[in-house]
């Protein structure tokens, strides 16, 4: 059976954020009971009996478990694990008040109150555990983040640096370390950390991500291939759905750049391409042309190779084998037909309006 918690505060130290504002008055009789009824609600899912004592001065709470409780401090963990940081972070309150060196509870404690935006106490109860254990490098880790969110950048770098040199294969060290480093423009510094995270965790969508950025950031043109390479790599792990549509995004404009060329000039083989899909689509009704715009968009998630002449790629909705400019070309025109304020990530506006131009001529000419 589980023991059982007790822990008492004074009434000055309850968060009265925790309560309705109506209640938050403290002293008053609606106060007492909305502390009272805050913490049973809080063991209610735990199970067993929850006994809330309030005066002028202390809040005693104990919780006795029975044959069928759970154990609480997991169960604020569950919550943890599903997101629900507002809700965790009261009960994880409530052990450190129980226990105010407890290792895992200051851990969790801390990371949600960072994650929440409390940079204050999350910096004082990571500071804690890594006064009560410094070797806790995920702890080292975390009080490093905090303080980078918080904007304290050489306090943050000095404490990841503490991280890696505890543990320099923790990849969160690395990590943190080198996309702190990117933001404060030390690119080359910020490279090596990004890297050996990539050695250390190859399949870490986010350390692979954060190298393309970094590699992206410095300018140097012989990079760029390895930029496409590690954008395409972060959206093949799709682990995080807002890191994948970032390296979309980052790798449809990196297309587009090297798109165009050095004159900046029309291309005249979309052009071409632009007009072929015109006139294709003119003979399918738009039920069609949706069809075939959305199986490329779903395509192209995949990437798109704009700058490989072969015709590689085959449809479902139509016959034939195509390049890839070719089926963005193709898009482009579809999206146009379907709604003209539709933005398709790669603007072949002036192609198109060409190839309505030059489908125009041919019209007047026939």
């Amino acid at each position: 059976m589980l023991e059982p918690l007790k822990f008492t505060l004074s009434v000055q130290d309850f968060l009265t954020y925790l309560l309705p504002e109506k209640f938050s008055n403290v002293g008053t009789a609606e106060f007492r009971k909305a502390v009272v009824k805050f913490y049973k609600d809080q063991f209610a899912e735990a199970g067993g009996n929850t006994i809330v004592e309030i005066d002028d001065e202390n809040i005693s709470v104990q919780w006795i478990p029975d044959e069928v409780a759970k154990n609480p401090f997991a169960y604020a963990l569950d919550l943890l694990r599903h997101g629900e940081l507002a809700q965790a972070v009261p009960l994880l309150e409530s052990f450190l008040a129980a226990d105010p060196s407890g290792i895992d509870t200051l851990y969790n404690l801390g990371m949600a109150q960072s994650d929440l935006g409390r940079f204050d106490d999350a910096v004082r109860h990571l500071s804690r555990l890594v006064e009560l254990k410094p070797d806790h490098v995920n702890g080292v880790v975390a009080l490093g983040v905090a303080h980078q969110r918080s904007g304290a950048s050489e306090k943050a770098i000095e404490v990841l640096e503490r991280a890696i040199h505890l543990d320099a294969k923790n990849v969160y060290a690395q990590r943190n370390l080198g996309a702190l480093l990117m933001k404060l423009g030390r690119i080359d510094e910020a490279e090596g950390h990004l890297r050996a995270a990539c050695q250390i965790m190859p399949q870490d969508q986010a350390s692979v991500y954060g190298l393309a950025q970094c590699l992206g950031e410095s300018g140097v043109e012989e990079k760029l291939a390895e930029v496409v390479e590690l954008y395409e790599e972060a959206i093949r792990l799709d682990q995080v759905p807002q890191i994948t549509e970032l390296a979309r995004q980052a790798r449809s404009r990196l297309a587009h750049q090297s798109f165009r060329d050095a004159a900046g000039g029309l291309r005249m083989d979309a052009v071409m391409y632009c007009l072929s899909a015109l006139q294709k689509f003119s003979q399918m009704d738009a039920e069609e042309v949706q069809g075939v715009a959305f199986e490329i968009a779903l395509l192209g998630r995949s990437g798109l190779d704009t700058n490989d002449s072969s015709p590689k790629y085959t449809l479902r909705s139509l016959s034939g084998n195509y390049t890839g400019l070719q089926l963005v070309s193709m898009m482009f025109v579809g999206f146009k037909k379907i709604d003209s304020s539709l933005d398709v990530g790669f603007d072949l506006s002036r192609e198109y309006e060409a190839a309505k131009q030059l489908s125009a001529s041919e019209r007047g000419q026939s």
